[in-house]
């Protein structure tokens, strides 16, 4: 837009066009000065008419208020599963992830991270480590190769490496008018499901 090649954008909604209500306001009439309409299909609406500027705040405002209830549903339905010990598995080394959304152990993969917990015990060295997975060819769940230490105790502290899972480790804030993810304290209810999978290092190890 800034550089000349936009003049329209069409917007299937305003719940699709911004996070909140005040960066959706700032885009609207910072493209307004340079010409350029957004038009919001579902409402009927065009950014150029600066009459809606109140209307938009007020369909902004509601769109907001509905995907913050929606996200609430949806938080309280994970809840509600953790409470009866199902909660979102995700890739991590070590296990393959079955069509019913359960862990399986990947046995070469996890053989290399009861290496690397070995490792770790008898002292050896951090460049150690990093070399170990690369020369196994173990990747990053991002499939990178390793290349911090960072990486290596992202393994090592990873509870799911003793079978368990814990539902509700950090919340949403909203600081400063900002959406933060922060650590929680006791704050919000918390859900520690042991043998939730079958475990690669015993819990001593770990």
């Amino acid at each position: 837009i800034k550089a000349g090649y936009i003049d329209l954008v069409l917007v299937k909604s305003l719940s699709r066009f911004a996070r909140n209500t005040v960066d959706a306001l700032t885009v609207i009439q910072e493209t307004r000065k340079l010409g350029v309409e957004f038009f919001f299909e579902k409402e009927n609406i065009s950014s150029l008419d600066t009459t809606i500027d109140m209307i938009l705040t007020m369909m902004a405002g509601m769109a907001e208020a509905e995907s913050e209830s929606m996200s609430q549903n949806i938080k309280w339905g994970n809840e509600k599963r953790a409470q009866k010990g199902k909660v979102a598995v995700r890739k991590a080394i070590g296990y393959d992830i079955n069509k019913d959304k359960t862990y399986s152990i990947n046995e070469p993969e996890a053989s290399a991270v009861r290496t690397l917990f070995k490792m770790k015990l008898e002292g050896r060295s951090n460049t150690e480590l990093i070399a170990y997975l690369n020369n196994q060819d173990i990747t990053t769940t991002s499939d990178n190769k390793f290349a911090n230490i960072n990486q290596i105790n992202n393994i090592l502290r990873d509870e799911k490496y003793i079978g368990r899972m814990t539902y509700g480790k950090s919340y949403i804030r909203v600081i400063n008018q900002e959406k933060v993810t922060v650590v929680n304290n006791g704050e919000k209810p918390k859900y520690i499901i042991s043998n939730h999978h079958e475990s690669i290092v015993d819990t001593n190890t770990f």
